[in-house]
This record gives structure tokens, sequence and C-alpha cells, in this order.
């Protein structure tokens, strides 16, 4: 299933307690002020249905991998499929490969997955939960290079019996945009989660690194798998 002859996704992301997300807002932009990353666009509230896939099994998941289906705002149809990444200190650098589909079906993913990529997907792949997030982006910039700022609301769905959840903790990530060098980016974002983890403490408000991708936070949190589930790194 791997390796992705893709892009890399180069982000942070923070779970904090949902009673907390105005003040954790905050937070975020007065540490992105003060290294003089400044906001470029207003905030948008982005809502986004995403489909995932996986086996009957959650082959997918115990290894931290995400095969999701979104519908595209021109009405096209994009899967992306991402493997477990790389954790740094703050950034966590993840392989992606989006799949140009014409459809919502398992069928369109493992033929697109191969012809594009020459990635092989598990057969039987199937539709496992749905994710209703309630997205507001912004974007901002440094000195030339991108990044955008997401704060998550997320309901998650369990395809199979319908089960509806509000997630147990809100999410909110800063994502690279433009191309960077792995260690500048590393250093930047280490600056912030560094003084944003520092101003949280000071204020006693709980908030950490997301240990797992949106997909796998999603099944642990509708109780389908546990956190113990996953396969060691060495197993993989």
């Amino acid at each position: 299933m791997e390796p992705i002859q893709g892009k890399s996704e180069k982000e942070l992301k923070c779970k904090f307690k949902i009673q907390d997300r105005e003040t954790i807002k905050q937070i975020v932009q007065d540490t992105l002020a003060a290294y003089q990353i400044m906001p470029v666009s207003d905030a948008k509230l982005k809502p986004q249905v995403d489909e995932y896939f996986d086996t009957p099994e959650y082959l997918l998941a115990h290894r931290e991998h995400s095969l999701r289906v979104r519908e595209m705002k021109d009405g096209g149809i994009e899967g992306t499929y991402k493997i477990g990444g790389k954790q740094g200190e703050a950034i966590l650098d993840r392989p992606e490969a989006t799949i140009m589909i014409q459809e919502k079906s398992a069928r369109a993913l493992i033929e697109g997955a191969k012809e594009q990529y020459r990635i092989d997907l598990p057969e039987g792949i199937v539709s496992a939960i749905f994710v209703e997030n309630q997205r507001v982006k912004q974007d901002y910039s440094i000195r030339g290079i991108e990044l955008e700022l997401a704060f998550d609301d997320v309901t998650n769905i369990d395809a199979n019996t319908g089960k509806r959840k509000k997630a147990s903790r809100d999410e909110f990530e800063i994502e690279f945009k433009s191309d960077i060098e792995p260690e500048k980016a590393e250093e930047i974002m280490e600056r912030i989660w560094l003084t944003v983890l520092r101003k949280c403490s000071e204020q006693g408000i709980w908030i950490q690194k997301s240990k797992h991708n949106k997909y796998v936070s999603a099944l642990i949190d509708l109780g389908i798998i546990s956190d113990k589930d996953r396969v060691p790194e060495e197993q993989k």
C-alpha cells in the first residue's frame, strides 16, 4: 500500500476541550501575530462531509492510514489516501495521494489508486464512517510562506449503524500550504507549539498534540476500535 509518490502535508494538529474553544482560538491567533504570521484572509466557515473507506477489519485504521472521499465545490469527487507520517517535535509530515475519481465507490478508489499511483488498496474496502465537519478556515503568511489555520467542529457517523456522535474533543490544525524545507517548517511550528502550550498551561487549559488522524479519532470516539488496537510500527 506504500510508498506514496504524491505530496506531503506538514501540519501541527492539536486537540482541546470543547468549552475552551474561544480561549484557545485567541491564544493561537495571538501567538501567530507575535511571530509576524499575519492573516491574509477573513475566517470563513467551510462545512465538509467526508466518507472514509476501510476493510471490515479496519486494516487501514490499525496502521494509521486513511482513505477519504470528498465532494468538491465544483461538483467533482476527490479521493485522498494518507499513510501514517513522521512526527517531529511539532510537525506531522504525512505523505498523501490525491485520487481523481468519477464516483463514490470502492471500485473507483481501487482502480484510481492503481492507475494514478500504482498503489494497491485492499480489495475488500467498504464505506466505514462519515465525518461531518463545521470547519472554520483562515489563510496566513510569513515572509511569503502560506499557512492555513483551521478549527474543526466534528460529528462522526457510523456508516453501518447510522450512530451519530459529536467528537469528544475539538481540534485545530496549522498547515503549510507553500513548499518549505522540512527543517524550516519544524523550526517555525515548534516555536508556535511551545508558545501555545505555555500560554495554555498558564491559564490551566488542557491541550495536546493529536495522537491520531481524523479517521482513527472518529473510530475511537464511536467505540468501533480502541486506542490500543493500532499495529505497532515494527509490525507494519
